[in-house]
């Protein structure tokens, strides 16, 4: 119990930091956003979450009409598009480290063994984006993923 509750500590201190001391940056993304793409700056999706509850996971927005965008680009492939997850682990709806969330689509399809993955909190950063992100398929991210539950994570 007390490994799970120092986690959560970790996971409030850390990303209160991050969003503080990377507050120059995000607000330098979200004018970007709003010069070159003039749109929303942020982007919420739905997602499903520790014990399958849906919550609404927040990025920089990407995209316009369906197409990524050469600042959207950049920032996927940077990563910097996920800044803004820093949000949702303050507020408990997720974690640094441990399985990615899916969208909701995905879970309802899962098996019984698949949707353990959602007996934690999900991340911000997994094994399956260590080990290879955008080459792995789908099965391969949910094996991580268990790999994670059974083997390392802090329950």
């Amino acid at each position: 119990m007390y490994k799970k509750v120092i986690k959560r500590g970790l996971d409030v201190i850390i990303s209160f930091i991050v969003l503080i001391l990377l507050s120059p940056l995000f607000l330098t993304i979200a004018i970007l956003l709003k010069i070159i793409d003039r749109g929303q700056v942020i982007y919420k999706q739905t997602r499903t979450g520790k014990d399958g509850k849906e919550f609404k996971i927040y990025k920089f927005k990407t995209m316009k009409d369906g197409i990524i965008t050469g600042l959207g680009r950049f920032l996927r492939c940077t990563s910097l598009d996920e800044i803004p997850q820093f949000y949702n682990i303050l507020k408990g709806d997720m974690s640094i480290v441990g399985p990615r969330p899916w969208i909701p689509d995905y879970y309802v399809r899962f098996n019984s063994k698949q949707k353990s993955r959602n007996d934690i909190r999900p991340s911000l950063v997994g094994l399956a984006q260590i080990n290879g992100r955008k080459e792995l398929d789908i099965f391969d991210k949910i094996n991580y993923d268990l790999t994670y539950i059974e083997k390392i994570n802090v329950k």
